[in-house]
């Protein structure tokens, strides 16, 4: 969920744009001036059937800026349906951002391990460290200092605005893209998208109960004007959408052509000790899956498969080895290869492994650490019993 540039105008300093420019040919053009604005159409929709969400708020008085900010940064690259479980979980465990803020990092991962993009959640440790000791607690109400916390970007700073705060703001994710694509007929994929949406957004926004607005448009993406088989007749826009009156609601957005994913190998190793203790290494905090738990793996290499077992750099005790199993995992920008060997902890080249320093956990104890999705699908390939 994007906004195209921090260079966007802000509908804070604009003067406010006329409620609608839109003018597609025919009968639609004609009737637009005869109905009630899209915007309290939108609303009235809402009042019936808005989504009830664990972190929003019917009477925006009752609106918790923390709910919404937490709900934005896990629904970033997340389902609603996936975040809802885990949302739950955090504000179980951190009701407020004080708690969240006072968390320790690693039980942070512990709790986001299966959302993805781990980096999501060490900024959200360090904003809300930021927010506690240099806002006292609470969020600014500005576009410029909320870009400037960790982790929050244009989209995410709109969306606090507008749904957290009520101010005139456009927010335009995933969701409000494909609404004021088909509306407005927006040509153009990803951040010209996105820019455009973002600027014709400006003249549907209604005068009052932006919050609610802006999430009436987030539930008529996800429920009526879905990315396939739109359900048009359901649609309390469908008497000012021109895509709809043209039918070609099928022809927006207009799709990015699909592009092949590069391709890396790597080598996991299960390194087991005749006593059960497994190997295990902490992900540097920078970087891909930062802060997480794995086991020891060759480079992820982009040149051909990893090195053999037998001949890798890890294997300086003449470990003997059997390879487990092969699995592929992609990320955003390639698609991971992945050989998984471990070796006999009952061979007597095992027993040299007492003296190896690391991270040494049995595996009934693995629950107690924060692994990717990746490195549980790696374990349970090296240890079938491990779910």
């Amino acid at each position: 969920m994007v906004l195209p540039t921090r260079s966007l105008p802000s509908p804070l300093t604009s003067p406010a744009p006329p409620l609608l420019q839109h003018s597609p040919s025919g009968p639609l053009s004609q009737n637009l001036s005869s109905k009630r604005p899209p915007s309290r159409r939108l609303l009235s929709w809402y009042r019936t059937h808005g989504r009830s969400l664990p972190w929003r708020a019917k009477n925006f008085r009752h609106t918790n800026v923390y709910h919404v900010w937490l709900s934005e940064m896990m629904l970033q690259q997340t389902t609603v349906v996936t975040a809802i479980p885990y949302f739950q979980k955090f504000v179980n465990k951190w009701p407020t951002l004080q708690d969240l803020s006072q968390a320790h990092l690693d039980d942070i991962l512990h709790a986001w391990q299966g959302l993805g993009y781990y980096r999501r959640a060490g900024y959200l440790h360090k904003c809300a460290q930021v927010v506690e000791e240099k806002y006292q607690g609470h969020f600014p109400q500005n576009l410029p200092d909320l870009m400037d916390l960790p982790g929050i970007g244009p989209y995410t700073a709109a969306a606090l605005m507008t749904i957290g705060y009520n101010r005139p703001v456009v927010a335009v994710d995933g969701n409000i893209a494909r609404v004021l694509s088909r509306f407005y007929k927006i040509p153009g994929t990803n951040s010209v998208l996105y820019k455009n949406a973002y600027e014709k957004g400006h003249f549907l926004l209604p005068r009052h109960h932006v919050a609610h607005y802006t999430q009436a448009l987030m539930d008529l993406g996800a429920l009526i004007c879905k990315p396939q088989q739109p359900l048009c007749a359901q649609c309390p826009w469908k008497g000012h959408c021109a895509a709809y009156f043209h039918q070609e609601t099928h022809l927006f957005p207009q799709k990015t052509p699909k592009k092949t994913l590069p391709k890396r190998y790597a080598t996991f190793y299960w390194m087991e000790r005749p006593d059960g203790f497994v190997l295990l290494e902490k992900n540097p905090q920078k970087g891909l899956l930062g802060g997480l738990m794995a086991l020891p793996s060759t480079p992820w290499d982009s040149s051909g498969p990893s090195c053999v077992a037998p001949n890798n750099p890890l294997n300086t005790h003449g470990l003997q080895w059997e390879k487990c199993g092969e699995l592929i995992h992609t990320f955003t920008h390639f698609r991971l290869y992945v050989a998984v060997y471990k070796n006999n902890p009952l061979h007597p080249s095992a027993h040299t492994l007492r003296h190896r320093p690391g991270l040494w956990v049995p595996p009934h104890a693995f629950d107690g650490y924060a692994f990717s999705q990746l490195m549980k699908k790696a374990i349970a390939c090296a240890n079938p019993s491990i779910h």
